[in-house]
Formats: structure tokens, C-alpha cells, sequence
């Protein structure tokens, strides 16, 4: 039996992948790499839900340098992001738990990225961990909840954590 929501999810996540090369300018999303359950799902994951949006980790300096035309600088949740207008993109220049140059040391483009670099699930991991703590919602720690424990069993299974 074929998972019809699985391929329903994979299309949709490609969909707004090409969003993302499209509206992001080349040399500005070679610096970005992406993170949050976009990226677990691209990693492999299977998270039983659609990604809500693509988050892309930035540097600091890419951040602060990012150009305005097109895109709204906004603080949601405490936290600065950039977002592309109309799209469901946004960039950020800190992630819980994780540093950007070590996340970035450990990216790479996978099948689906279309060449944008994607967080390594070891980070994934470590920011999802960290993420959990900070969420004062029960529902936002549940779901965070349900993503370690995906992520754990992915890597068991990779033997990558014991």
C-alpha cells in the first residue's frame, strides 16, 4: 500500500523548496542552510505531519546584511526573523542549542534541497532537544516531543546514536 500523504508531503516540501530558489537570491542562499522540520523531512525523517514552512539559518553578519526589498524583518515569539513576503520562508540567525558555524560545518545539499544546504540530523537533534525546553505551550512541547523521539529512532536505525 502506498502512503499517499507521504508523497502528498514529499511534493508540497519540493513545492516550496522551489519557492525558495526562486525568491532567494543564489548567492545569498549559499550562505543559508535549512533547518527546522523542513529539514528533518528532507533528511529523511518521518515526522506523520507537513513542515509548516522552510526555516533557513543564517549568520549573523548574512542576517544583519540581508537586503529589505521583499522581504519583512519581524520579531515573532521574541525572536528576530526575516521573512520572505508571502511565502512561508523565514530566516534566522540563532537556533537554540546549536551554533551557525558549527551546523554550517556539518550541512549539506540531500535529494529535494535542490542544492540548498540542509542541517546535519545530529544538529537537528540538539536544537530540537534544546527548542523542547524553552516552549512554555504543552501542544509545542508535545510536538517537539514527537520529533526527538522520530529523530532518535531515524538514527538509530542508522546506527548513528546508541
Amino acid at each position: 500500500m502506498s502512503d499517499r500523504g507521504g508523497e502528498h508531503r514529499d511534493r508540497a516540501l519540493n513545492d516550496r523548496m522551489l519557492t525558495v530558489c526562486a525568491r532567494i537570491p543564489r548567492p545569498l542562499l549559499e550562505r543559508a542552510i535549512v533547518m527546522g522540520s523542513a529539514a528533518i523531512v528532507l533528511r529523511g525523517v518521518h515526522l506523520g505531519r507537513e513542515p509548516g514552512d522552510i526555516d533557513l539559518f543564517v549568520s549573523p553578519a548574512t542576517f544583519s546584511s540581508w537586503p529589505a526589498e521583499g522581504f519583512s524583518h519581524v520579531v515573532k515569539d521574541g525572536v528576530a526573523r526575516i521573512v520572505v513576503d508571502a511565502e512561508p520562508i523565514e530566516l534566522l540567525a540563532a537556533f537554540p542549542g546549536v551554533a551557525f558555524d558549527a551546523v554550517e560545518a556539518r550541512a549539506a545539499a540531500v535529494d529535494g534541497s535542490h542544492g540548498v544546504r540542509v542541517a546535519a540530523l545530529e544538529d537537528l537533534l540538539t536544537w530540537k532537544r534544546a527548542q523542547k525546553e524553552l516552549r512554555a505551550d504543552p501542544a509545542d512541547r508535545n510536538k517537539d516531543a514527537a520529533d526527538i523521539r522520530a529523530l532518535e529512532a531515524h538514527l538509530r536505525s542508522s546506527f548513528r546514536i546508541a
